[in-house]
């Protein structure tokens, strides 16, 4: 499922569902030596799983459409991330 194309074609909804799925890995390291993406992946992961982090997500990828394709860019990023692992 990692092939980008197939992850292109899902929604935002589908993403979460994937991510949420995915075995996270916390860095195994000094939270000062995290790289962006490592705060990032860690901070996605904290999102989902807090359902009022989804929805506030939700609401605005519905108000501001520019926010959804960010939002779908990085939990594909997330995605691929800990699928190789």
């Amino acid at each position: 499922m990692t092939d980008n194309k197939k992850l292109n074609n899902l929604k935002l909804k589908e993403l979460i569902f994937l991510a949420k799925n995915i075995n996270y890995v916390l860095p195994v390291k000094n939270y000062n030596e995290w790289s962006e993406n490592e705060i990032l992946f860690n901070s996605i992961y904290i999102g989902l799983n807090n359902q009022s982090q989804i929805d506030s997500l939700n609401n605005l990828c519905k108000a501001f459409a520019p926010i959804k394709l960010i939002a779908k860019e990085k939990l594909k990023m997330y995605i691929n991330n800990f699928l190789q692992n």
